[in-house]
């Protein structure tokens, strides 16, 4: 699904989940994982975009995989750039 998005997906695309989230946006590369992204849940016909977890909620449901892709990339937050290395949060920039 990365390729329907374009580049400002691609920076924290993760699409390794094991549990159906076909597409799973991380900041960093190691545990514990950020959890302040969109992502999706679905297969090849039919999508649920579903919002951080901290916000909750969902963004959008049979939606195809590029529909999907896309709503992710607009609910992408503006800080949003390329996955650094550790774990979430980075030092430097706690959350709060």
């Amino acid at each position: 699904m990365i390729w329907f998005a374009g580049p400002g997906v691609s920076k924290v695309w993760k699409p390794d989940r094991q549990d159906g989230a076909r597409g799973c946006g991380r900041r960093n590369t190691q545990f514990p994982w950020s959890n302040d992204l969109p992502y999706i849940v679905g297969d090849a016909q039919s999508c649920i975009v579903y919002a951080p977890l901290r916000v909750g909620g969902m963004l959008g449901e049979s939606l195809t995989p590029r529909e999907a892709a896309a709503l992710v990339v607009v609910h992408l937050p503006d800080d949003c750039g390329p996955a650094f290395e550790g774990p979430w949060p980075r030092p430097d920039h706690p959350v709060g």
